[in-house]
């Protein structure tokens, strides 16, 4: 389950290395010609659904476990995409940033809950660091191969790609990812 997590978190990793990109989306043409100074203003909402989200998805993982807000997670990332790819203008810069928030915090709290639960107990430290070195990799790499893309192609195409490494991560966890807290516990 530790292993189907990580795979889990990869890809939706590489799945939403977007959020540099928001600013030159919505500042481009085909984004609505968006200020630079109204686009600043809009990364505000990112921190309002961050700490939004962050208060509706610490009560919802305690009560029903944080797989859900993996899930609801990388769903949002989806969205967020789609936000990104259909809505030009104020309203769509405002969704994306906002969107990206509630992704974030997803990252934090869900996911951040789901390293520590899959591990197990023994070997715990060693599978925290060799989870987060797997996943932290992909992190450090994925905007600059998505700005090498949009360079040789479009935002809209690094935006479609992330929007299929984010379905894939969406199909991995609903198919291998079980809520730990109903998985016995094997002895270490």
């Amino acid at each position: 389950n530790f292993r189907a997590f990580v795979v889990t978190r990869i890809l939706a990793t590489l799945g939403f290395c977007v959020t540099p990109f928001i600013a030159l989306r919505y500042m481009a043409p085909e984004g609505g010609s968006l200020r630079g100074s109204t686009v600043v203003s809009c990364g505000a909402a990112m921190t309002l659904g961050f700490s939004l989200a962050s208060l509706f998805l610490g009560p919802l993982g305690d009560r029903c476990g944080h797989r859900l807000g993996v899930l609801l997670g990388v769903g949002m990332q989806m969205v967020t995409l789609l936000v990104l790819l259909c809505i030009p203008g104020l309203t769509g810069c405002i969704l994306a940033y906002a969107g990206t928030g509630v992704c974030n915090a997803c990252g934090v709290v869900s996911s951040g809950n789901m390293i520590f639960e899959t591990c197990p107990h023994g070997h715990r430290m060693a599978h925290i660091s060799v989870g987060n070195l797997l996943i932290g990799t992909p992190m450090a790499f994925a905007a600059i191969l998505a700005g090498l893309l949009a360079e040789r192609s479009s935002l809209s195409v690094v935006f479609a790609l992330c929007l299929g490494l984010s379905l894939a991560a969406l199909i991995w966890c609903l198919v291998r990812v079980r809520e730990p807290r109903a998985l016995s516990l094997r002895p270490a």
